[in-house]
């Protein structure tokens, strides 16, 4: 397995939510794989995502990770964790 993320990868397969931000719905996909510095989703082809957003681990936001993208193609998208919400993670932005 390629290994481009820093720590090691879990394989998943859990719904998550992404949070635009932006008042638009919440847009449910499927985490594929995760570490401590970021995640892997399977999203729908041609979706349009900001370079940053916030990754729901549970459909109230409990817990919550602001990410960065990394990359994208193909149905996913590599996400970085750049803070968790509630910390000064959107002030840049």
């Amino acid at each position: 397995m390629d290994q481009r993320t820093p720590a090691p990868r879990k394989e998943v397969n859990c719904p998550v939510w992404i949070d635009r931000r932006d008042g638009s719905p919440l847009m449910n996909c499927t985490a594929v794989n995760l570490s401590r510095t970021g995640v892997k989703l399977a999203i729908a082809p041609n979706v349009a995502l900001p370079d940053q957003f916030v990754v729901r681990f549970t459909p109230a936001g409990d817990l919550a990770m602001v990410c960065k993208v990394v990359w994208s193609r193909d149905g996913a998208v590599g996400l970085r964790f750049i803070g968790r919400v509630g910390t000064d993670a959107f002030a840049s932005s």
